[in-house]
């Protein structure tokens, strides 16, 4: 990659997020994949799948985590029952837009999709919209994109070059970090 950084891409290691990093390096981006460990139960498995999707794409060596304490918790819930974060994405955005803009990136990549907007309204175009409004009015110079956020989970995955296994998405793991087969993304994966 060049020495100056245009692309963040929130990357998590899931469907999602690895084919954003797979058209980012199709097309030669100069880009980071940033890994967000906040608290969450499944940090080991996510970790694991981001690192060798990212040596499997060839972009290990922009690969970047960063540790964050989100003041909430686990403490929303989503259609199946299962502890979510509130505004995640959101949460989220604000790093990686700090991450970019500290770095002279000119874009944020979130893999936020048509499947996830069902339950998380910072999944949603409007929220991208508006999240880029707030920023503009911030001043500042980064411009947050969701180029999945209309697609689905089966067009995601009909794209994804990477080995399906080698991503993760489940939110509750085993003690031996296999998916638990009932949390919403397992079942969104298995669909």
């Amino acid at each position: 990659m060049g020495g100056s950084m245009r692309v963040v891409i929130l990357f998590s290691g899931g469907m999602d997020s690895s084919l954003l990093a797979q058209i980012a390096a199709e097309r030669s981006e100069d880009v980071a994949l940033l890994f967000v460990d906040y608290g969450q139960p499944h940090v080991h498995a996510e970790r694991r799948a981001a690192r060798q999707v990212a040596g499997d794409i060839g972009l290990f060596g922009v690969y970047r985590e960063v540790v964050a304490t989100l003041a909430g918790g686990f403490v929303g819930l989503d259609r199946a029952g299962a502890k979510v974060v509130p505004a995640r994405n959101a949460a989220l955005l604000a790093l990686a837009t700090n991450y970019a803009a500290a770095h002279g990136a000119e874009e944020v990549w979130i893999g936020a999709c048509a499947a996830d907007a069902k339950d998380f309204h910072d999944c949603r175009s409007e929220f991208i919209d508006a999240w880029n409004f707030t920023m503009r009015a911030s001043g500042v110079p980064v411009v947050a994109k969701a180029p999945l956020v209309m697609a689905t989970k089966a067009e995601i995955r009909h794209r994804l070059g990477v080995t399906l296994g080698a991503t993760w998405s489940c939110y509750h793991p085993k003690e031996d970090l296999k998916p638990c087969g009932e949390c919403g993304a397992c079942h969104a994966r298995r669909a």
